[in-house]
């Protein structure tokens, strides 16, 4: 075996041995037609969705963490016709679990429902075909409006965006749907972002037409999310 993984890796080449290396989303990259945010194969089937926080982090207080996820919600909220209701009632059936979570923990994510700690995995999020299930490695540092530790408000936005049915862009590194994180002083959506999620069935301006892409490893890339 380790004469296999010595024989493997010498035919990585430098680039790819990095990217291999760095910080990614749980949501796995895949070879697909369709829009330059791909598009996964389902959708909601209603526009206004409710969501609750099960389980909170421990770097912020409660109401820092409710305003930051409201906050990415309303970022995709204001390029379509949805809508987002946060319920507090932890008891609740809602459309979308938010947790923070460390190492084995449940969820309709299949092969991704385990975290690493620190760096590597940073969050992953199931879409609308799996319940939309968003989960944040608790082993991260949470931060707000800094590009300290793991900024949670453009993550979130990222995650959520695998929510309501996008997958990553390789093209455009700025979009928000780009699978490595970079801290944005001037976050917003790309207009990636925007012709992906619009496209999406049932959401406004389905009519847009965009490129398919296709994913590389020996692409440069920043930290993943």
């Amino acid at each position: 075996e380790k004469l296999f993984i010595k024989w493997f890796e010498g035919l990585l080449d430098e680039a790819t041995k990095e990217l291999m290396n760095k910080p990614r989303c749980g949501v796995p990259d895949r070879i697909r037609s369709g829009s330059s945010s791909i598009r996964q194969k389902r959708h909601w089937p209603k526009k206004q969705l409710t969501y609750k926080i099960k389980k909170y982090t421990e770097d912020m207080p409660k109401s820092d963490v409710d305003r930051e996820i409201a906050r990415a919600f309303q970022m995709w909220a204001d390029v379509t016709d949805l809508a987002f209701v946060h319920v507090k009632n932890q008891s609740a059936d809602v459309d979308i679990d938010i947790l923070f979570v460390s190492g084995e923990h449940n969820g309709e994510h299949g092969s991704c429902n385990r975290f690493d700690g620190l760096g590597h995995t940073l969050a992953h999020a199931a879409g609308p075909i799996d319940g939309g299930d968003t989960h944040f490695d608790e082993g991260e540092t949470w931060t707000l409006d800094s590009g300290q530790g793991t900024n949670l408000f453009q993550l979130a936005t990222h995650e959520f965006g695998h929510s309501l049915g996008l997958g990553h862009t390789r093209h455009v590194k700025m979009a928000v749907m780009y699978p490595y994180y970079e801290y944005q002083p001037d976050f917003k959506l790309d207009k990636d972002d925007i012709e992906g999620i619009q496209v999406v069935p049932r959401l406004k301006f389905n009519r847009l037409k965009i490129d398919s892409i296709h994913f590389s490893l020996n692409d440069s890339y920043k930290n993943a999310f």
